[in-house]
Parts: C-alpha cells; sequence; structure tokens
C-alpha cells in the first residue's frame, strides 16, 4: 500500500535579533514580533524594530538546514563586540522568530483503511514550535496557534512528540509554516568567546517524520529505568517502562515476570508517553544478562487487550571490588510514584564501626550522570558513600523544588537499601547522618542552595564554580517587559523569584564549614561569585560574633577555567572532606546568635533546632534571630506566624517578642492576637510558594480537563509531555466527569491541574472553595473586580478540597488564545519565571511581555485576599 509522504523544506527565514531578558520568551509571544492571530501571509521584505541593530530594524534573512537538520543561525552584522562592552552577557540574550515550511502527501489512492498519520517532531535548542496551516490550504480563520515545548536544553532521552496537524487533507498535499522561537540563552550557549565564534549563535536540530498509525500502543525503551544487580540482587526497588499510546486511551493493568508488581495502573491518553512504575519484590538471586516483562494493557474504547514484552538489560556486579573498577552503581527507587534513578559510589572499606556521613554530589547543568566522568572525577573515600542523584534530569530544576527532593530521596533510598541484606550491613550508612555536600557549576549553587536551606542536615560543603543567582549570573538588563510593567507588579514577581535566591539566605549556614573553589580564569561563571557568596557569609559571621576563619575558606586556583578534572579531587579537597568526615561527632556550634532566614517553609529544614513552619504574610521572607545565655533564649520575629522548637535547645526560658514563656521541649508555637502560645499539636499548614511549587507533587500529577474540549486536551498532553521531558514527572489526565465521578477515578495523593474555564470539576471546587476567583465561560472575578475581555488568561493555586499539604492548579482564560498564553507559562515551569501564587495576562503580554499582566500576588495564609504581596490592575 502506498504510504504518505513528508517534505521538509531546508530554506527557513530567521527574523531576529530582538533583545530579551533570560526566560522572558515565557510571557511573550513566541512568534514576537510577528502576529499570527490572524491569518499569516509573508512578508519577505517587512522589516521589524530592534535596539540591537544599527539603525533599529532588522528584517527576514534566508538560513540552510543540513539534511540532517541541524540549523546555525547568527547574525555577524550585529555589533556585538560593543554591545557586550557595554551590557556584558546580557547583550547576549534575544530572540528569533524562525519560520520553514512542510508539505503532508497523500497517497494517490484512498480508502476505507486509509488512516492519517501522527507527526513526530523533535526540535533541540528551541523555546516553542507551532504549526500553521498555510490559508489556501485552510479557511478556518478562527484558528488558534498551538504552541508546543521544545527541548530546549536538548535533554538526553526525550519521550516522543506526537502531533495530529489540524486540516490535513486526506486527498490533496497539505502545506504548513513551521515557526520556532529560537532564543538565545547563555546558560544554554555559553560565551561565543570561550568557543570558536565572536558573536552568538543558535545551534538547533529539528527532526520531523510521519507516524504510521500501525500500532496502537508501543515501547519506547529509551525511556525505560532500571537498576543494576549486586550479587544477583537488585539495586534498588524501581523498574521503569516506557509506554506510547499512539492512537486511543490505554490503562496499564499488570506486569508479570520476576517477582515484579504494577506500582499502581496507569491510563495513557491519545499520543502520551508515560513510565510505567513497577516495583521489585525479589525472593531468590537473579543473574541472567537480560530479564523479559510482561504488559498488559486494556483499551478504554472497545475494552481490548495489547501485551508488550520489554526485555532489559541487566548489568551484574559480583561484589564491592567489582563495583570499584567501574567506581559507581545504578541504583533506583520511587519518587512522586515514578521510577527514579541514580548512582552511588561505595566507600573504599567497610565500616566495622560506627558508619561515616554519606556525600552528596551535585552536577552541573547538562551533565548526565550515566556519563562515566562525573562519577570518575569525585574523590572515592575510605569508609563514605558518595550518592550522585540526577536531580530528576541532567538540567532539572537547577537543585532546587523537585531537584532537592530527589537529592534528598536518593540519600534516603540508599540508607533503606543497605539495611535488607545482611551482607551489605557492614556498608550501611546511619539514618540520623548530617551530610557532607559538593557540586561544580549549577550544581555549586545547588550546593549553596540545599547547604543554606536545610543546614542542620549538612555537616560541611564544597560549592565550586558557583553562581549566586540567575539574575546577576545573566543580568535582566534586556528585559523588555521592564519598559511597561507596574511598579506593583515588579515587586511581586520579585517576590516569586525570592525563594531561589541564595544570597538571601546565607545567615543560615554562619556555622557551617564551607570550602569554596572557584577556577581563576573561570569563562562560564564569573570568578567574582564565589568571592562574593563567602564575603558575605565571612560578614554574617562577625555579625554573629563567630570567628571568620573557623568555618569558610576559599579556593581560587589561578589560571584555571570552569571545569577542570581534579577541581573536586585536589589534596586540598581531599584534606577539607577528611576534617569534616572525621569531625562528624561534633554537634553543630552554636552561636552567640543566629539568624534562620526562609521563604518556604516546606522546603526548608531547621537551623540549631528552630524551625519555620508558616509566615505570617506569604510572599514575604521570614526570620527568627535567635540569642542564647545560659538560662534564656531570646527570640525577634520577623514575619513569622507559625514555629517550632526541638528537644536539642535545653533553657529554662524563651523570649520571644518580649513575651516570656516556659517551653517544654520539642514545642509548636503560634502568634495569636493576644500574643505568642504553645500548641499542643501541630497546626493545618497550607502550602506556600510559588506556582511551580506543584512540581513538588508527593504522587502523579492529575490533570483535569472539560469531558468535550479538544484544546484544554491538547494544552493536557502538552503539559503531560513538558512533565515528563524536563522532571520526569508523571501525569494522567482525565475529565471533570470522571473526576466528579468519586466511585470510579481515584483522584490520588498528588497535586491536581484544572484546564478550562467549563470545567465542572474546577467551578465544583471554586464553589466549595474560599470564594475569592469565579470562574464563567466568559469571565471571571478576582477580589470582587471582574475581567471580561477575550484575551485575558488567569493562572492561579487553590486549595485541595481533601488534603491540606496538597494544592491544585487552575488555567483559566476567556478564550482560545488566552489559554494559550497560560499555558506557555508552564512549558515548562522554569527557574527564573517568576510565578506567584496567581498571575492574571492580558493580551498585550504577547508584544509587553511581563508588562502584559493585569495582576498576580500570594494570598494570604488562610487563602484569602492578601493585600500587602498582591495587586489587580
Amino acid at each position: 500500500m502506498e504510504a504518505w509522504k513528508l517534505k521538509v523544506s531546508t530554506q527557513w527565514d530567521v527574523l531576529g535579533p530582538f533583545p530579551i531578558s533570560a526566560r522572558e520568551q515565557h510571557f511573550l509571544s513566541p512568534s514576537y514580533p510577528v502576529d499570527l492571530s490572524s491569518p499569516y501571509q509573508h512578508e519577505p521584505n517587512r522589516t521589524w524594530f530592534s535596539s540591537l541593530a544599527d539603525g533599529g530594524k532588522v528584517g527576514w534573512k534566508s538560513f540552510n538546514a543540513t539534511q540532517s537538520g541541524r540549523l546555525l543561525v547568527s547574525h555577524p552584522h550585529i555589533r556585538w563586540k560593543s554591545l557586550r562592552a557595554a551590557e556584558g552577557w546580557a547583550a547576549f540574550q534575544h530572540h528569533n522568530v524562525l519560520r520553514t515550511t512542510l508539505e503532508i502527501i497523500p497517497p494517490t489512492k484512498i480508502n476505507q483503511e486509509t488512516r492519517i498519520p501522527l507527526l513526530a517532531l523533535s526540535l533541540q535548542h528551541v523555546s516553542f514550535f507551532a504549526l500553521v496551516p498555510v490559508q489556501s490550504n485552510f479557511t478556518d480563520t478562527s484558528f488558534t496557534p498551538e504552541w508546543h515545548p521544545g527541548n530546549i536544553y536538548g535533554l538526553p532521552r526525550p519521550p516522543k512528540h506526537l502531533i495530529e496537524p489540524a486540516g490535513l487533507a486526506s486527498t490533496t498535499p497539505t502545506t504548513y509554516n513551521l515557526f520556532v522561537s529560537g532564543d538565545y540563552e547563555i546558560r544554554l550557549f555559553g560565551d561565543p568567546e570561550a568557543g570558536s565564534h565572536q558573536e552568538p549563535e543558535l545551534d538547533v536540530n529539528v527532526s520531523i517524520t510521519l507516524e504510521p498509525r500501525q500500532e496502537q500502543v508501543t515501547l519506547d525503551p529509551a525511556l525505560h529505568v532500571v537498576c543494576d544487580f549486586l550479587e544477583g540482587w537488585a539495586f534498588g526497588t524501581a523498574l521503569g517502562i516506557g509506554v506510547l499510546a499512539v492512537e486511543g486511551t490505554w490503562e496499564v493493568i499488570k506486569a508479570l515476570q520476576f517477582s515484579l508488581a504494577l506500582l499502581q495502573r496507569q491510563r495513557l491518553a491519545p499520543s502520551q508517553t508515560r513510565v510505567v512504575p513497577i516495583t521489585i519484590k525479589q525472593l531468590t538471586a537473579f543473574h541472567e544478562p537480560t530479564l523479559q516483562l510482561c504488559i498488559t494493557l486494556v483499551s478504554s474504547q472497545d475494552s481490548s487487550q495489547a501485551t508488550l514484552t520489554p526485555r532489559l538489560d541487566i548489568r551484574h556486579w559480583s561484589g564491592w571490588e567489582d563495583v570499584a573498577r567501574y567506581h559507581a552503581i545504578q541504583a533506583t527507587y520511587f519518587l512522586a510514584d515514578t521510577a527514579a534513578p541514580y548512582l552511588a559510589i561505595p566507600p573504599l572499606l567497610p565500616n566495622h564501626g560506627p558508619a561515616k556521613p554519606p556525600i552528596l554530589a551535585l552536577h552541573g547543568a547538562g551533565v548526565d550522570i550515566s556519563d562515566p566522568f562525573w562519577a570518575m572525577s569525585l574523590p572515592r573515600q575510605p569508609h563514605s558513600w558518595i550518592i550522585c542523584p540526577i536531580g530528576r534530569t541532567s538540567w532539572g530544576f537547577d537543585w532546587h523544588g523537585p531537584s532537592a527532593s530527589d537529592a534528598w530521596g536518593s540519600l534516603a533510598a540508599l540508607i533503606r537499601l543497605l539495611t535488607t541484606k545482611d551482607q551489605w550491613a557492614e556498608w550501611k550508612i546511619s539514618d540520623s547522618s548530617r551530610v557532607v555536600i559538593m557540586g561544580h557549576s549549577n550544581g555549586g549553587q545547588g550546593t549553596w542552595y540545599l547547604a543554606s536551606r536545610y543546614p542542620d542536615r549538612v555537616l560541611a560543603a564544597i560549592p565550586a564554580a558557583a553562581y549566586i543567582k540567575s539574575q546577576q549570573y545573566v543580568p535582566l538588563s534586556f528585559s523588555r517587559g521592564s519598559h511597561f510593567i507596574d511598579p506593583a507588579s515588579t515587586a511581586i514577581l520579585a517576590a516569586s523569584l525570592a525563594p531561589d535566591d541564595n544570597d538571601l539566605f546565607l545567615s543560615n549556614v554562619v556555622s557551617t564549614s564551607i570550602l569554596a573553589v572557584h577556577g581563576g580564569e573561570d569563562e562560564n561563571v564569573p570568578t567574582w561569585h564565589s568571592r562574593e557568596l563567602v564575603g558575605l557569609v565571612k560578614t554574617l559571621q562577625s555579625d554573629a560574633n563567630i570567628s571568620m576563619s573557623s568555618y569558610i575558606s576559599f579556593i581560587e586556583e589561578p589560571g584555571a577555567p570552569h571545569w577542570y578534572p581534579n577541581v573536586l579531587n585536589s589534596p586540598n579537597v581531599q584534606t577539607f572532606l577528611s576534617a569534616a568526615l572525621e569531625d562528624e561527632s561534633r554537634p553543630p556550634a552554636w552561636a552567640n546568635q543566629l539568624t534562620l532566614t526562609v521563604a518556604i517553609p516546606s522546603e526548608s529544614g531547621s537551623f540549631h533546632g528552630f524551625t519555620i513552619r508558616e509566615l505570617e504574610i506569604p510572599g514575604r521572607l521570614a526570620r527568627l534571630h535567635v540569642s542564647r545565655s545560659e538560662s534564656l533564649v531570646t527570640i525577634r520575629t520577623t514575619n513569622v506566624h507559625t514555629f517550632s522548637i526541638d528537644n536539642s535547645i535545653q533553657v529554662d526560658e524563651f523570649s520571644i517578642d518580649g513575651t516570656t514563656l516556659p517551653l517544654p521541649s520539642a514545642s509548636w508555637v503560634q502568634r495569636t492576637e493576644a500574643g505568642w502560645r504553645v500548641l499542643s499539636h501541630p497546626p493545618l499548614i497550607r502550602p506556600m510558594g510559588p506556582i511551580s511549587r506543584i512540581l513538588c507533587s508527593s504522587s502523579r500529577l492529575l490533570i483535569i480537563i472539560p469531558s468535550v474540549d479538544q484544546h484544554a486536551q491538547s494544552i493536557a498532553r502538552r503539559l503531560a509531555h513538558s512533565m515528563l521531558l524536563n522532571f520526569r514527572l508523571d501525569a494522567e489526565i482525565i475529565t471533570d466527569m470522571e473526576a466528579l465521578d468519586k466511585g470510579k477515578v481515584y483522584l490520588g495523593t498528588g497535586d491536581l491541574i484544572v484546564i478550562g474555564s467549563n470545567n465542572k470539576f474546577g467551578n465544583h471546587i471554586l464553589h466549595s472553595g474560599p470564594g475569592i476567583v469565579k470562574i464563567y465561560p466568559k469571565e471571571f472575578i478576582v477580589h470582587g473586580k471582574t475581567f471580561a475581555e477575550s484575551s485575558l488568561a488567569l493562572v492561579f493555586l487553590h486549595p485541595h478540597p481533601s488534603s491540606p499539604d496538597r494544592l491544585i492548579l487552575f488555567l483559566c482564560a476567556n478564550g482560545g488564545n488566552g489559554l494559550e498564553r497560560a499555558a506557555r507559562l508552564l512549558l515548562p515551569i522554569r527557574t527564573g519565571v517568576p510565578l506567584p501564587e496567581f498571575l492574571i495576562i492580558g493580551g498585550e503580554a504577547d508584544t509587553w511581555g511581563v508588562g502584559g499582566l493585569r495582576g498576580g500576588g500570594f494570598w494570604s495564609r488562610t487563602w484569602s485576599w492578601n493585600e500587602a504581596m498582591a495587586w489587580i490592575d
């Protein structure tokens, strides 16, 4: 039978460059400044304004891709050197619109069995892309471009991205414009002067193929997750099997073989890929080179069944000495119901006495831990394990939020695993042990992050080549939105980024042993970042009357670049490690004064036994200022509503904001109108923080869409794809009617995402909720103000109906273009994108960026209006 054919042009039209700040493309239209809200007519001779170009004008230019799909885009006519001299790296951040065409040709003979194919698209190093039918083939003038997330980080082993092209004819060829948002980011492409180029060059890879609908459900081996086996025993508890539903809705109902059990039934929406979680329950040793499974799925359409038989290659190790030759063993565990891998580097010798503290090693951005170089670059220790988490993916979330959860989760998983076999007892780790954290580049930044958010869990820290925060790594000088934004909105957006700013939380590490390392000629992260961080800690130590030389030191390697082989494996590093690991029994030194600083209580730990549990005003920082004498602890609070004190604090009295209280050990204390009071039990506290908190869901995400809404279904699939690609976070898609039928669908233990203003489940939740937001098909109301413009969208967090520690994220709009704007904020959620607890986005955002916001902010601690930290137009 004759097949469908695809022709993709290798000629690309490129419009740009236009100045933007890092991550600003999530607010601007991906086709900015081209307007795709009406039928597109290409104007090859038209020019647009750009302040990067001499004369202020740029137009379309032609570039050619290779047959393999690689496209290099640069603008040598731009005086980049002059711009850099004035604005530094920020001048290189820019946006391009890329356009090419593709043609889908049907077979010459069509019959009832001829099936329209899907498109499989893979676009690396781009932000977004959209297929727009050429108008001569497509007469729907109300067509709304659907923007799909590109693989902007070039992540390895991406899930397949399938699209059903709109308006595809079955009897004549159909031509489409492919529009791409090509955004040059320093963090992705680096400083051009450090390479072979004098100007920034966008390096894009495009692969587009037809996906016939011959198989309705199939395996995706690139997504399989497998642990190694040691002495015949699985070094992990989880397997993951990548499964793609090409067509139709399928549910995984069982997995057989080798004492395995399906963690939970899984449903796949059409064109969705999921990683099926399988629990390992091994009863006897297994030494075969491959493991074959049998997975059964059932169709939701006709109840037919399909069987998949994946074969997994198993890497075996005969013993610890065998592992030593490779340096690391791959382990697995379940994180949010998804199989998560990590590397574990065993110590050279077993522990015959007390177990030594472990080391968490955080890789840099884009580093694939399956590459042996990372494990080989770490200093293997006589008695301490080194755990190398993946951070969800090689980029993850910059070791914040969900990536931090993976770091701590990998450590906890190894501690549990080593207790499961008697023969592994000599290699165990104490479950109460503090840890040493080390990391390079983005992992160095992550080291500062974890050490300053969880100070009592950290014995020592070695941040190498670390940056302070994203806004100082690449300044936001060229932000387009800054020319239009209301100052009140500016403050709220800055507050939403504050939880990621390491410099704000350095008061928490004044008594932590830290060795900062940086190359003197670092071409990626300027050396001044580490100098500044060390200087800030020394200032804070002086304020707390701590000897500045006792806890922090700095090594600047003259002439060394960003990466050099012994950056984490030098004699100086080993000397510091040996001292820290041998002194693990030393309790954290109590300073005369300490200040605990917290932005998100649920993502922060204790400092010398004090823990901030709840903020008075969400969106602002909270601080506990503590001073101690022999019999009295004096506490001064800033923006704290609830805090706790563990039983390590043994004094007679506490003075809190001038009120003296006798406190029993392990107390919870809460502010009331009458003053502070001791609680008899921990209170219910809502999760606080920006919209990115949804990534910390304790289980799979549940995306709920209206029963008959193709656009909402498309957004749900794109969200699920983006969550899997960027965070290996699982999502299931169900309809609002299924969600309302509690006897039919289990809503799970994770967070929810509700899409669409006509979502019956969403309306039910809002009707029984705080009432601050009301949604109708063509308008919405926030804090009593009605927003009825067709271009408006609303994104907001809402309390879960049955669990106080879970969240619902709503995406609503008064029209299709508005819903696209809302979705782009989450495709994917990235660090550096300001996302407070609610945002109202206007159509002006397409050209004004954040200047097009009509409102935003944080709810109060009781989910009501927050006058101090919320704003509406």
